[in-house]
């Protein structure tokens, strides 16, 4: 387990599970075991779309995901396995400039894993070189984590080097994973958790902006800086899971994904604003995955 894998479970149901806009998508699996996906997307009146292949491999080389979109970006990321035993190379690329005039990212960088500890570096070389890296250490069902991020070429301003500097713990156990991290130079506090079974799954979000955090930061969105979230998932039937979510600032999203056949799944969505019930401030969304 990495770092990023700790609250991976919690941010993904809140960021992922519901949609928005209106999306048709196709995967496509080889014999070979490659990945090929297409998607577009019509959102806030704007066309959008991206074409995916994940899964290529050859023999302990690994490219996990190419992406291409629409709006001028292309990314590519993977790994070479095993240079020493727990030891595997990793690269990723990203060329935005396309899209937004932003730097080329061309990052290289290693991931060692134990049973007891996972940790990994990344030095972009395109940019600064700026520097990630990140540790985690497990015992039994406990985890502690810590993040940093240096722009190298300013070294010599010590901390003002730092671009962020987190920590975490967390703790996972059956269905069950939770954890606190501290995060943005130790301005926001932020606690996850979910559990799963079954039936479904419950999970809650808060975030907490600590004194002398910027107004811009994430958390600090709605009363006096706390964002609380909480939701829950239910499996009705294999082919009907339903999934509902809401912040204290009263936006309730819900989200159903039907299966209609083997290779089809219809996922509708919708936001509805609990404080301007009459106001046309809703939305509905929709998604329609199909595979072969």
């Amino acid at each position: 387990m990495k770092y990023a894998d700790v609250l991976k479970a919690v941010n993904d149901f809140f960021d992922k599970t519901f949609i928005d806009g209106h999306t048709i998508e196709h995967k496509a699996k080889t014999s070979a075991g490659v990945t090929f996906t297409g998607e577009g997307k019509v959102s806030g009146g704007k066309f959008s779309s991206k074409i995916k292949a994940s899964g290529v491999k050859v023999n302990r080389f690994a490219i996990d995901k190419v992406e291409i979109a629409s709006k001028g970006t292309i990314k590519a990321d993977g790994k070479f396995a095993g240079i020493v035993k727990g030891l595997d190379l990793t690269f990723a690329f990203e060329d935005g400039t396309a899209a937004s005039g932003t730097d080329i990212s061309a990052k290289v960088g290693g991931e060692f894993a134990t049973d007891a500890a996972d940790v990994t570096i990344d030095v972009d070389v395109a940019k600064g070189p700026s520097a990630k890296a990140t540790a985690l250490f497990a015992k039994s069902n406990a985890v502690v984590g810590v993040s940093a991020a240096v722009n190298t070429a300013e070294i010599s301003k010590g901390l003002g080097a730092f671009s962020a500097y987190d920590f975490l713990l967390g703790y996972k156990t059956g269905g069950f994973t939770g954890g606190v991290e501290v995060t943005n130079k130790l301005s926001t506090v932020s606690v996850g958790a979910i559990q799963k079974n079954d039936n479904g799954s419950f999970a809650v979000k808060t975030g907490l902006a600590l004194a002398g955090a910027g107004k811009g930061d994430k958390a600090a969105k709605f009363l006096g800086g706390v964002d609380i979230q909480a939701g829950g998932s239910f499996v009705y039937d294999p082919s009907l899971t339903v999934h509902a979510a809401i912040n204290q600032a009263g936006t309730l999203r819900l989200a159903t994904e039907n299966k209609i056949s083997n290779t089809a799944t219809l996922t509708l969505g919708g936001a509805i604003d609990l404080t301007a019930i009459g106001r046309d401030v809703h939305s509905v969304s929709t998604k329609l995955s199909i595979s072969a």
